[in-house]
């Protein structure tokens, strides 16, 4: 059996975030699409591994999301890395997540981290979350 599709169906339920989907739908896998403005959102695999451990397949990975915005919290009309990040906790922390063919069996945050970026004229906040899915085709 193929790997699962785990790309496809984080963007959806990132995309099913009503919270996070009233800030921005600017939602992308490993990159930003060209033209974006802040605030957006992407995500991206950073290690996966099969435990062989039994007899069906089991997969273990880690995706890391990213949120960038003009501001680390809201201000007025301007809304806030930390808006953005909550919003995805609330929506994807101990929650379900559908793949055909495959149960998910464990989904939730293990950890983040706060940036601040300055690119020349420019200061902007990276928020970044760590997700942890686990899966079988049992």
């Amino acid at each position: 059996m193929a790997q699962p599709d785990f790309d496809d169906a984080l963007y959806t339920k990132l995309s099913g975030i009503t919270a996070l989907t009233d800030i921005t739908t600017q939602i992308a896998s490993f990159q930003a699409l060209e033209g974006w403005d802040r605030p957006y959102v992407v995500f991206e695999e950073v290690s996966s591994v099969t435990p062989n451990i039994v007899a069906s397949d089991m997969i273990d990975s880690l995706y890391r999301i990213h949120a960038f915005a003009d501001l680390p919290e809201t201000s007025g009309a301007v809304v806030g890395c930390k808006n953005i990040m909550d919003a995805i906790y609330d929506g994807l922390h101990e929650s379900d997540l559908t793949i055909a063919g495959w149960t998910v069996y464990w989904l939730a945050h293990e950890g983040r981290q706060q940036l601040v970026v300055n690119d020349g004229n420019t200061t902007y906040w990276h928020y970044v979350g760590d997700y942890r899915i686990k899966a079988d085709n049992q």
